[in-house]
C-alpha cells in the first residue's frame, strides 16, 4: 500500500468535505463524518485541518477555484463578448455535471451567518467578479454585474433541480439564449 502525503490527504480531505458539506451544511457535517468518508482518524483530519471552519473555508476556496479555472479554461483566446459567452455556458455545463459543487456553493452562502465564512465568500465572489470582468475586457465590475447576476440566478434554479419543464428552468433558457445570441457565436 502506497502512503499518500500530506498534501494529497489534504486534497482528498477537501474533496470529501465538499461532498459532506454539500449535503448537510456547515452545522449540520460533523468532521468525524468527513474523516470517515476519506478513511483517516479525527485525529490526523485535525492535524491536517486546524477546526471544521477551517475544512470549511478550504472546501470554499476549492469551489471557487474550480469556477475560476473552468472559466478561465473556457475563455481562453477570447475577448468581449465571445468571452463572456464561453464563461456562461461553462458555468452552465459545469453546475449541471458537478451536483456537489453546486449544492455546496448554495451551502456555503447559507452559512454565511458566520462572519469569517461571509468575509471569505464575499471575498472570493469580488475576485471571481474582478476575473470576469478581466476576462471579459470590460472596464468596469459593472459591465459584467448581469452575468454575474445571471449566474447566480442559475445557481439557485440548478440548486432548486424542478421538474423538467418546470417554469424556473424558462429563466435558465433564457440566459442560455441570450448567451449563444452574444456575438462571436
Amino acid at each position: 500500500m502506497v502512503r499518500k502525503s500530506a498534501d494529497e490527504r489534504r486534497a482528498e480531505v477537501v474533496r470529501a468535505a465538499v461532498t459532506a458539506f454539500a449535503r448537510g451544511g456547515y452545522a449540520g457535517t460533523s468532521t468525524a463524518q468527513i474523516a470517515d468518508a476519506v478513511g483517516v482518524s479525527q485525529p490526523y483530519l485535525f492535524r491536517l485541518y486546524k477546526n471544521k471552519k477551517q475544512l470549511f473555508l478550504a472546501a470554499e476556496l476549492h469551489c471557487h477555484t474550480r469556477v475560476r479555472d473552468v472559466l478561465a479554461q473556457a475563455a481562453e483566446g477570447r475577448t468581449g463578448e465571445a468571452a463572456v459567452k464561453a464563461m456562461g455556458l461553462a458555468y452552465v455545463e459545469l453546475l449541471q455535471s458537478d451536483s456537489a459543487l453546486l449544492r455546496f456553493l448554495i451551502q456555503a452562502y447559507a452559512a454565511c451567518d458566520d462572519e469569517e465564512i461571509r468575509t471569505a465568500v464575499t471575498d472570493n465572489w469580488t475576485r471571481m467578479w474582478q476575473f470576469v470582468a478581466a476576462m471579459a475586457g470590460a472596464a468596469s465590475l459593472e459591465e459584467v454585474r448581469p452575468m454575474i447576476q445571471q449566474g447566480l440566478a442559475i445557481t439557485v434554479i440548478a440548486a432548486m433541480n424542478p421538474p423538467e419543464g418546470h417554469p424556473l428552468w424558462l429563466c435558465v433558457d433564457e440566459i442560455r439564449t441570450r448567451l449563444n445570441a452574444l456575438e462571436g457565436n
